[in-house]
C-alpha cells in the first residue's frame, strides 16, 4: 500500500506548481512536503517529480497521478454506493480552455454542475491541444475537433461574439471605421475581432487599427469601458457592461458572430463529469 499523505504531497506539489505552494495548502512545512515525496519516490524507485519552476510530473509521475484521480473517483463511488455519510471525497481535475471560452460558458456551467477540487488552465486552442495529448489535463475545450485515443470528444453550442465600445470611441470611429481603432486583444493572433468584423462588415472586410495587448479579456473590457480601443467577446461577458451604458454594441443587437468550440474529456471520467457535461450542453461526436 503507498502512504496517503505521501501521495497528498505530491499531488499537491504538481497542484500548485510548487514545494512552497504544496505546504501552504496543506498547513505543513515545505521540508515535510520534500520528505513525503523523497519518500515515495524512494519506495517506487524512479523519480515523480521534475525539480523545475514550476514543478512538472516526469512520465512515471503522470502516472502516478492518474492514479490518484482514480482511487479518489473509485471511492467516492464506494461511499455513494453503501448510502454512507462521509467527508467530502473529490478527485482534482484540471481543465484547459482559451480566455473566451472560459469567461463565455465554463465557469457558469461549472456552478450550475456545482463541481468542487477543479483547476482550470487558460491556453489557446493549440495548447489546450497538446495538453490534452501529453495526459497532462483532465479535460479541455479547443474551437477545432480532435481525435485522441481515450479521449470522447462533444460539440459545444457556438458561442455568441459581440463587439462594443464606448460612446466617445463609437463618435470618433462610426460604422466601418471602427476597425480602424485601437482593438484590444490578448494575444496579437486573437482571432475574436476578426471573427466578429467579418461577419458583420462581409469575408472581405480590409484595414486593422493598432492592437493593444491586454492581460486578460477581463482586462479588455474594462479597457474598453476607458476608451483605449474597442473589444470583441462573448456576449455574456460584455451584456453587464452593455445594461450599465459603459459600453455600447458596435452595429447593433444583431450585429453577432459565432465561434464554434468542442469539449474533449479522459473516457475514464465522463461519468465523474456527466453533471458539467450537461451543464454545457455538450453533444457526443
Amino acid at each position: 500500500m503507498l502512504d496517503y499523505a505521501a501521495l497528498t504531497a505530491f499531488a499537491a506539489v504538481l497542484r500548485t506548481g510548487s514545494f512552497d505552494g504544496a505546504a501552504q495548502i496543506l498547513g505543513v512545512t515545505q521540508s515535510a512536503i520534500s520528505q513525503r515525496v523523497k519518500a515515495l519516490e524512494e519506495r517506487l524507485g524512479c523519480n515523480l517529480v521534475q525539480r523545475t519552476r514550476p514543478a512538472r510530473p516526469t512520465d512515471a509521475g503522470q502516472r502516478m497521478l492518474r492514479h490518484i484521480d482514480d482511487v479518489t473517483l473509485m471511492e467516492a463511488q464506494l461511499i455513494k454506493d453503501l448510502g454512507l455519510i462521509a467527508p467530502n471525497i473529490s478527485a482534482h481535475f484540471r481543465i484547459a480552455a482559451p480566455s473566451e471560452a472560459i469567461n463565455g460558458f465554463l465557469l457558469q456551467a461549472l456552478g450550475r454542475a456545482e463541481m468542487q477540487n477543479f483547476e482550470i488552465v487558460q491556453k489557446n486552442s493549440d495548447d489546450v491541444l497538446d495538453l490534452l495529448r501529453r495526459g497532462e489535463v483532465n479535460a479541455g475545450i479547443t474551437s477545432r475537433p480532435l481525435s485522441i485515443a481515450g479521449v470522447a470528444s462533444y460539440t459545444l453550442p457556438p458561442l455568441d461574439i459581440v463587439a462594443c465600445a464606448n460612446a466617445t470611441l463609437l463618435r470618433a470611429y462610426p460604422e466601418a471605421a471602427i476597425l480602424k481603432a485601437p482593438r484590444l486583444v490578448t494575444a496579437p493572433k486573437s482571432s475574436l475581432p476578426d471573427i466578429w468584423a467579418k461577419a458583420h462588415f462581409g469575408p472581405k472586410v480590409e484595414g486593422s487599427g493598432p492592437v493593444r495587448l491586454m492581460p486578460s479579456l477581463g482586462d479588455c473590457v474594462i479597457g474598453a469601458q476607458a476608451g483605449l480601443g474597442w473589444v470583441a467577446a462573448p456576449y455574456e461577458m460584455l451584456k453587464g457592461a452593455m445594461e450599465a451604458g459603459g459600453l455600447i454594441q458596435i452595429g447593433g443587437p444583431k450585429a453577432r458572430a459565432q465561434k464554434a468550440f468542442f469539449w474533449h474529456l479522459q473516457q475514464r471520467l465522463e461519468d465523474a463529469f456527466a453533471p458539467l457535461i450537461t451543464a454545457l450542453k455538450a453533444e457526443p461526436d
